[in-house]
């Protein structure tokens, strides 16, 4: 798994978007704007598919799924699964 990442536009750094996906379903992404709580301005960014990218982390998720301390979200084939629960993306 890979970590989605995409840039804040206010100070240039990488974000996580608390996204862990493949790239098969990174690919399957819907062409929307999804938003990302950013740490380093403290803003809500808006991203589309077109300005995110994968960054392999291995061994970057510990057992309970989190990266940096962060709940992992799992984007696959469509859907985003958070724990049990999974929404189906429009």
């Amino acid at each position: 798994m890979s970590l989605l990442m995409v840039r804040c536009p206010r100070t240039g750094q990488e974000v996580w978007t608390g996204i862990e996906t493949d790239p098969d379903s990174f690919r399957k992404i819907p062409d929307d704007l999804f938003y990302t709580s950013c740490p380093h301005c403290g803003l809500d960014h808006a991203w589309g598919r077109d300005e995110a990218w994968l960054v392999h982390a291995p061994g970057a998720t510990n057992d309970n799924g989190l990266v940096a301390g962060r709940p992992r979200l799992e984007l696959r084939l469509g859907h985003v699964q958070d724990g049990g629960a999974s929404e189906t993306m429009p």
